[in-house]
């Protein structure tokens, strides 16, 4: 292409958005669990951690991805709505983490962000000990490539857009 390297990706599930194709390979896939206390915030809103710092020490996210069982992950149908969500589980140590941080926050906004752009705020309503359901206004596409950078992560390559 004009004498420059290139690489011809095809993207499963793709919806054709070129867009929506290229700030997924260009994003960082890096998720973040934070409480927001009473506050929620709208899905695709940039997250700025500073502004509860109050709620989460140090102004770090209470987890992580490397708190996430990957092989926990999964599309599923909320019934009998027919909405796409994403079913998960945190793993090792976390689990019991997760379990105290639920169970001592009922109320407060559980919010979670990939890359810095909020993904789903949702009120905790129990305790969890065990497998989750991140509930948003996902579409089907969305929800299976949210559940595929979370998966897999980061790419093993550094990318760039030319044009």
């Amino acid at each position: 292409m004009h004498g420059q390297p290139s690489i011809l990706v095809e993207l499963p599930r793709s919806t054709g958005n070129k867009s929506q194709a290229i700030d997924t390979l260009l994003g960082t896939g890096t998720p973040a669990f934070w409480d927001t206390g009473a506050v929620s915030l709208m899905s695709g809103t940039s997250f700025n951690p500073d502004q509860y710092s109050q709620y989460n020490p140090g102004g770090r996210p209470l987890f992580t991805g490397q708190d996430l069982d990957p092989t926990a992950l999964a599309v599923i149908t909320v019934q009998p709505t027919g909405q796409p969500a994403i079913s998960g589980m945190m793993k090792g140590s976390a689990i019991s983490r997760f379990a105290v941080f639920t169970k001592t926050h009922i109320g407060d906004y559980l919010t979670i962000t990939l890359d810095g752009k909020v993904i789903s705020s949702e009120i905790i309503q129990a305790e969890i000990n065990g497998p989750f359901v991140i509930m948003s206004n996902f579409t089907l596409q969305q929800a299976n490539a949210i559940v595929a950078v979370l998966k897999y992560g980061l790419l093993p390559v550094n990318l760039k857009q030319l044009g």
